[in-house]
């Protein structure tokens, strides 16, 4: 029993929320004129409030373009431009656009020349870009070289959704023009759009177009996420067969990685017992911590219960601290609980010293207290030293003074020149690891480190170039000590925590 650990109870609560073309994100930006309303507000913003004569129920008609009459293509774009409603617009959107054809393109397209080509309404004009790609890719490609960039919706914004449509009637020849452009305009984003169609078509071709020509690494597992994601909403079981057909090791560690994302976030039971076949396997690490974080915030009792009845090895040691990260941040009293219980094992230090890392910001004696019961030398040592460093730039008297009690070396806890080192779009960026320093870097200069750059090029900021951090001691760089865990993209700043 782990009577050492100190217990507290800590609750973070928060959400948020958003609906928009499959996507949990939207744009609600303030109109200022009632013109500008008239003329086509975003899906999510409102209507014209003054329009009396538009539809305003959930019944909307279902004919296919043959029988579509002109009134009924009328009344649906006269909802997308004036409905206050916004799920009557979608529902409009999603209605014209699903029977977009060479017969109602040039009348469809004169209704969104009534719609600002502003940033806010680019879900609109990139729904018109996929439908209109599947018929005619070279009129839409065309349209988009004359339209975008200049017109305040980004070029990529809405090639991505041009080639995924594309992709998903004939990717040889969406293969075809993305190599025949400039090697510089061959985005990660582009080649996204081809494997998200491409999937829908073959996905095993696509696969191997993957492990012949994109270096292993982040991108590659993004662009192998395209497909596991498109074959895991068609059926779990297909995806996960293909990801064990994967007969690169490296390409099948990513392909389980990605598969987990989107698996644990719907039903981490069932992707707990197809892992549970390939514990021990160096391939699966990553898919077992998604499965980790995951399945702990959702349900910590079966989570807990899983990973303590896996063999000891990496796998475990690693989920349990992956499980500890996340379910310290929600109930650190019930983990303490939790580790209390546990036997004391190097499989288990990890999880102790995530859980007083966290215990750390409210208690800093309770939370070195609690580390000197790590079982590994190495890593209690390294722990108690962080913690100590730490506690003595808040409270110098107070470090000194549990120093000296246990047999510490103060020097042991006087800070180092010890910063974080980043370097975004070119630009050389250093603060100090201090706890009262970690949030002081804007979203103009960071995004989440071991993520996409999408969320940040979703709020407008654009990175040229993926960041590079590092840790530097003394004027020394220290690999693969960080991680920075961006929690929020509103407001001014991002919200980080550091975990040594």
């Amino acid at each position: 029993m782990k009577s050492w650990v100190v217990l507290v109870v800590a609750a973070v609560a928060g959400g948020c929320g958003g609906f928009l073309i499959g996507k949990a994100k939207s744009d609600n930006k303030a109109v200022s004129s009632s013109r500008e309303l008239q003329q086509g507000a975003g899906l999510m913003s409102g209507g014209d409030q003054g329009s009396g004569n538009v539809s305003a129920g959930p019944n909307r008609t279902t004919s296919t373009v043959d029988g579509m009459h002109r009134n009924n293509l009328r009344r649906e774009l006269d909802t997308i431009k004036r409905d206050p409603n916004p799920i009557n617009r979608f529902a409009s959107l999603t209605q014209l656009l699903g029977d977009l054809s060479e017969d109602n393109l040039s009348q469809v397209l004169s209704a969104f020349h009534e719609i600002p080509m502003r940033y806010e309404h680019r879900e609109e004009y990139q729904m018109l870009i996929y439908a209109w790609a599947s018929f005619d890719p070279e009129a839409a490609l065309k349209f988009v070289d004359e339209n975008a960039n200049s017109r305040s919706i980004r070029k990529n914004d809405l090639l991505n959704p041009l080639v995924a449509s594309w992709a998903s009637q004939d990717p040889d020849a969406t293969l075809e023009w993305i190599n025949e452009l400039p090697e510089s305009e061959r985005s990660i984003q582009l080649l996204a759009g081809l494997m998200e169609g491409w999937a829908t078509k073959d996905p095993y071709a696509a696969a191997e177009y993957l492990q012949a020509n994109v270096e292993p690494g982040k991108d590659r597992e993004k662009l192998a996420g395209e497909i596991a994601s498109h074959l895991f909403k068609q059926n779990p079981n297909d995806a996960a067969k293909w990801a064990e057909s994967q007969s690169d090791l490296g390409f099948r560690a990513e392909a389980f990685e990605e598969l987990a994302e989107d698996w644990a976030s719907v039903d981490p039971n069932a992707l707990a017992g197809w892992l549970g076949d390939h514990a021990e396997e160096d391939y699966s690490a990553e898919a077992f911590q998604d499965l980790a974080r995951a399945w702990v915030s959702e349900d910590p009792s079966a989570a807990t219960a899983y990973f303590e009845n896996l063999p000891d090895g990496t796998v475990k040691e690693t989920g349990i601290y992956e499980m500890a990260v996340t379910w310290g941040k929600d109930d650190l009293g019930a983990l303490g609980e939790w580790l209390n219980g546990l036997p004391d094992s190097n499989v288990t230090d990890q999880g102790v010293k995530a859980y007083v890392n966290r215990l750390a910001k409210d208690s800093p004696q309770a939370a070195i207290d609690s580390a000197l019961s790590i079982t590994g030398d190495e890593v209690r040592n390294e722990t108690v030293q962080n913690l100590g460093q730490n506690w003595f730039r808040q409270d110098p008297e107070a470090a000194t003074a549990w120093a000296r009690a246990n047999g510490v070396p103060v020097e042991n806890f006087q800070s180092k020149n010890d910063t974080i080192r980043m370097t975004i779009n070119g630009e050389e960026i250093e603060v100090p690891t201090g706890a009262a320093n970690v949030d002081l870097i804007t979203p103009g200069h960071v995004h989440q480190i071991q993520g996409s750059i999408e969320q940040l090029q979703d709020v407008g900021i654009v990175i040229e170039s993926s960041p590079t951090v590092e840790r530097v001691i003394d004027g020394v760089s220290v690999e693969n000590e960080l991680t920075i865990d961006a929690e929020s993209l509103d407001g001014a700043a991002i919200q980080r925590s550091l975990i040594d």
